[in-house]
């Protein structure tokens, strides 16, 4: 699946339309403040150390979720957009092969997202400092920066996973039926995960991607082989399921 266009046209594009679409601005927001007041949570109720655990996982939650909607949300409108206003064929006249239309909507998508994803963890490490901070000082605090920082990447991993499908199945499904699809793989995915089962037929594994567990116990390592074999799976199912989607995007008429 090479990219016909040198520089790459379409995703800087894409990127450009996904970055400032009011959804992604309205998530990143929401983000923000989700991730600042989530330093206050539990305040009259828990311990200080007790907060800052819940603040490990409230902050990679929150750039999962906002990782979810933005890949089913951006990616569906997006290619149903290309294909209802008839903007893919004018484009494959240009030449502009099926394949780079796919691999170039999806990478500046993920992109655009991932630029949310880095906000977002910007925040949560910012939040953390100043937790750190102002707190009174623990000896038996500890902050597991590099987990964190880990756990924000592979939950862009996800979201780039979801794209991928999302992008396969805007092809074939209506608006709505594309979105409700895309959120069901998501659950379904860490449902399973959760069952003990991972990457059950053709559902991504995304319990691979969850390591909440580490960010509250040191003895739970994460390596950054493993990091590195996450983004390796992750690429490599994204990959499949549009060569899957080309499959079936070659053979589709554009009415």
């Amino acid at each position: 699946m090479s990219l016909s266009l040198p520089t790459c046209a379409l995703s800087r594009m894409t990127f450009a339309n996904s970055i400032r679409q009011t959804s992604t601005i309205l998530v990143g927001v929401i983000g923000l403040a989700l991730i600042t007041l989530s330093a206050f949570f539990g305040m009259f109720n828990f311990s200080d150390a007790d907060r800052l655990r819940m603040l490990f996982t409230i902050g990679v939650a929150i750039s999962t979720l906002s990782g979810l909607f933005l890949s089913v949300v951006l990616t569906s409108t997006a290619i149903h957009d290309e294909l209802a206003s008839r903007t893919a064929l004018t484009l494959f006249a240009k030449p502009m092969s099926r394949a780079s239309f796919l691999v170039e909507k999806a990478l500046g998508i993920t992109v655009a997202i991932g630029v949310v994803h880095l906000v977002l963890l910007a925040a949560h490490i910012t939040m953390l400092l100043l937790f750190e901070r102002f707190q009174h000082h623990h000896s038996e605090w500890w902050i597991p920066w590099s987990r964190i920082v880990g756990g924000h990447l592979l939950a862009w991993i996800g979201s780039a996973v979801l794209v991928s499908v999302t992008t396969v199945c805007a092809l074939r499904l209506s608006l709505v039926s594309n979105m409700v699809i895309a959120f069901a793989v998501f659950v379904l995915s860490h449902l399973l995960a959760s069952s003990g089962v991972d990457g059950f037929v053709l559902l991504p594994a995304m319990g691979l991607l969850n390591i909440d567990d580490s960010l509250h116990f040191a003895a739970l390592t994460i390596s950054p082989s493993y990091i590195i074999l996450c983004a390796l799976y992750g690429l490599l199912y994204s990959a499949g399921v549009l060569i899957l989607g080309l499959a079936l995007f070659q053979e589709q008429d554009i009415p």
